[in-house]
């Protein structure tokens, strides 16, 4: 090993070096690590073979203080000719000597006469073991700040700037910020270098620096017309938020969040939508657990275990011994509730929809973001204010803003077509981009509920709280005592009042695997 770009020699390249006279074909691994890692980083073990070879090229253990980061190490084929790919292996030990803490997978060729460099980057978050499952489920390997990346990998003629080091762990790979902040974008936009990115998992698998992209929402392929419409994104770019306002019911506040970007469904998913889930068998999200920012996941109750329950008809007896009483919108075939939202599902099924539909629900975050502090023109040109406490200002709400506190009297549901009024009650601008964050139904997030002056909201050491895209999840269980999930709702639903419809406004303590009639939801993707 050497430091920058100098390669090793002598004895180590003899190890797999046949003889001087033949082609030369020689793969250069440079290994280097973040900031954070190589404060903690012990020794470095490096092992290559041939694919389906007992005996390795190389395998050589080296103290990192000895040595430091970055380093190179050439490889010399022993036979140019010989196809067989080269398996290579940098294993990370920061525990005791001989104890790997993870291990960074390349397997890459030999080219004849030529000399290919292959950067491995090691990252603290690495570490963490769901993070390297995650990665490893997906066929990937953990790489440079805790994103999976290809094991396939071509070596390229140029040595990286080796001597520039890695970056520091506490980067997360994110999209640019993206703008216009209301832009509506196309579900589908799917291109040729998008082949690797694989939907709904919230991971970057073709590291590209974007998560998702190209995938389309399977509920909305091929719609038309009104349906089409309803299938409309919003682009919000992140970016600073104070969560929840300096006065009940939701105080204290949270200060300093950031929220990365991201797209949001322009309308509560609607009963139409819902129904092409219906039509694909339900399906539950394919890996175990839902990824979010930060590496954050929330996993089903029961191990591989994530139920999905279908709508409840119009007027079906309840558990409680009541009836839906023609409040729930769904229909066994298609009914005249086709654009109202869906309701009457439990959190498990809006996540579940959300997954097979490319995204997921959003964080309590993410929603207010979208609600709040959204940049926003009204019809006159005038940016609505930052922080505001309804979706379209400060102004308390008229039946002509949103379906709240009964207004809709007239119309046969409870709940409206999203976005669009009857009877002119809840008639809302096209300026406003995202609609029915206020009224209609109460909408699921995928947050726990928990007060602001909890573990989840506030610094106390518990490791829960976090000011970049914050998400609250259930504590780590105790003997005895598993905590369960237990839901947040935001924007309030039909029948309740004007407080209770503000954009800061949260309901919690719900039952994930319970059906909800004034309940329904959106969904969110990554940008």
């Amino acid at each position: 090993m050497s430091s920058g770009r100098r390669h090793v020699t002598g004895a180590l390249l003899a190890l797999a070096l046949a003889g001087c006279e033949a082609p030369v074909a020689e793969v250069v691994v440079v290994v280097r690590a973040d900031a954070t890692l190589a404060r903690s980083l012990r020794n470095v073990r490096v092992e290559a073979r041939r694919r389906g070879a007992a005996a390795a090229l190389v395998q050589r253990t080296f103290p990192v203080r000895m040595n430091p980061l970055p380093q190179s190490l050439a490889i010399v084929a022993a036979d140019p000719d010989d196809a067989r790919p080269l398996e290579v292996s940098v294993t990370a030990d920061v525990g005791d000597p001989g104890r790997g803490d993870f291990t960074h997978r390349v397997v890459t060729r030999f080219q004849k006469n030529a000399v290919l460099y292959v950067d491995v980057l090691l990252a603290d978050r690495c570490r963490t073991e769901s993070v390297r499952a995650d990665c490893a489920s997906l066929g990937l390997t953990c790489g440079e700040s805790g994103r999976c990346v290809p094991v396939d990998r071509q070596g390229t003629p140029a040595p990286p700037d080796a001597d520039a080091g890695a970056p520091d762990a506490g980067f997360v790979c994110r999209a640019a910020a993206a703008g216009p902040a209301a832009t509506a974008v196309p579900r589908c936009e799917r291109r040729l270098d998008d082949a690797m990115e694989r939907c709904g998992d919230g991971l970057d698998n073709d590291c590209d620096g974007v998560a998702d992209e190209g995938c389309c929402a399977r509920s909305c392929e091929g719609a038309t017309g009104e349906a089409a419409t309803h299938c409309r994104e919003v682009i919000v770019a992140g970016g600073e938020m104070t969560l929840g306002e300096a006065d009940p019911p939701t105080a204290p506040v949270v200060t300093g969040v950031t929220v990365s970007p991201f797209r949001i469904d322009a309308y509560e998913v609607t009963v139409a939508r819902f129904r092409r889930y219906v039509a694909a068998g339900m399906p539950a999200p394919p890996a175990s657990a839902v990824m979010f920012p930060r590496g954050v996941v929330i996993a089903p109750e029961a191990p591989g275990r994530w139920p999905v329950v279908t709508p409840l008809l119009p007027d079906v007896a309840l558990p409680d011994g009541t009836r839906t009483d023609g409040l729930c919108n769904w229909g066994t075939a298609p009914t005249m509730w086709e654009s109202d939202p869906i309701n009457c599902v439990d959190w498990n099924t809006a996540m579940a929809f959300c997954v097979w539909d490319g995204g997921r629900l959003p964080t309590e975050a993410e929603w207010e973001f979208a609600a709040r502090y959204r940049p926003v023109r009204d019809d006159t040109g005038n940016e609505l204010r930052r922080g505001r406490r309804y979706p379209w200002g400060d102004r308390e709400p008229t039946c002509d803003d949103a379906n709240f506190n009964n207004c809709d009297m007239a119309y046969p549901r409870s709940t409206r077509p999203v976005g669009a009024g009857t009877n002119n009650i809840g008639r809302q601008p096209a300026w406003l981009g995202v609609y029915d964050l206020a009224g209609n139904v109460a909408e699921f997030t995928a947050d726990h509920s928990e007060s602001y002056a909890g573990d989840c909201w506030t610094p106390t050491g518990s490791g829960r709280f976090s000011t970049i895209d914050p998400l609250c999840v259930t504590p780590l269980p105790q003997p005895g005592n598993v905590q369960r999930l237990m839901p947040t709702t935001r924007g309030g639903n039909h029948y309740q009042s004007a407080a209770d419809v503000r954009a800061t406004a949260r309901v919690g303590g719900l039952n994930r695997d319970s059906v909800y009639r004034d309940f329904g939801f959106r969904c969110v993707r990554l940008r």
